[in-house]
């Protein structure tokens, strides 16, 4: 019995046990970790399969972690997947649901708007991540014949204010009702910096309505609405976007919605 007594003591184990024998093969937890881990690449991911834990390899760069039931494991690495207005977000389908930012096509937030002819409306926006836009669009409600629109973003001035152009993604048909008009891009944007979305449309044929929202009477707070206001007017899609544009005082009490695609 003395002699268990003595080697349950810590301070009587002068080499640690290996792995072979239920040890960690080390004297520290650092390196008793270390050594039952699987990893071996900088990266590297533990994670457990349907009996044990095991090495998830690192993935390429830009790739993102997945789930998966086909893998082993469960999960794997796999190029973000693209597709979808991201930015607000949004889906529509087939009987004309549009919801914006989550909420459904009827809300307050998300609705019918009512173009003034060549205004420049102007919206804020920012990323979570560094992304490359391949796509802007509008969703056309109410079309007017030989009507078009033109579409853009902005960055920002040091006041946080609309100031060069960004990307002037060209003109788009808004003659079709109940439909998507978009064009195609390919622009990278930075996390956290903050652009704006700029949309004038030319009715020509007659009224244009596009889905929006009311960004400042249902959740914007003071600062927000500062910078949501209608800016020039008398902007001709047919034309460049104004580089800046010119603040002409009022603010917006609803907007058309730019979707971006990534």
């Amino acid at each position: 019995m003395t002699i268990f007594s003595t080697l349950d003591k810590d301070s009587n184990l002068s080499t640690p046990v290996s792995i072979a024998n239920g040890g960690t093969g080390s004297g520290t937890a650092q390196g008793g970790f270390d050594n039952l881990s699987p990893t071996t690449t900088k990266g590297d991911l533990i994670v457990r399969n349907a009996t044990v834990n095991t090495r998830l390899g690192v993935g390429a760069d830009g790739e993102v972690l997945t789930a998966d039931a086909a893998e082993a494991t469960g999960v794997k690495w796999a190029a973000p997947s693209g597709g979808g207005f991201n930015y607000p977000q949004s889906k529509y389908d087939s009987t004309g649901t549009y919801p914006f930012m989550g909420i459904a096509a009827n809300s307050s937030i998300a609705t019918n708007v009512a173009i003034t002819s060549q205004r420049l409306y102007m919206t804020p926006i920012t990323f979570g991540a560094d992304l490359t836009l391949v796509e802007l669009a509008i969703y056309v409600q109410a079309g007017a014949a030989s009507s078009i629109a033109r579409l853009g973003i902005y960055t920002s001035d040091s006041d946080g204010l609309p100031s060069t152009i960004l990307v002037d993604g060209g003109t788009v048909s808004t003659a079709t009702s109940t439909a998507v008009a978009s064009v195609t891009i390919s622009q990278a944007v930075t996390a956290g910096e903050l652009y704006y979305s700029a949309i004038t449309i030319d009715e020509m044929g007659g009224a244009v309505t596009v889905r929006g929202y009311a960004p400042c009477t249902s959740f914007c707070n003071a600062s927000y609405q500062a910078l949501a206001q209608f800016y020039e007017i008398g902007i001709d899609p047919a034309s460049s976007l104004p580089s800046p544009p010119v603040p002409d005082g009022a603010l917006q009490t609803t907007g058309p919605t730019l979707f971006m695609k990534i």
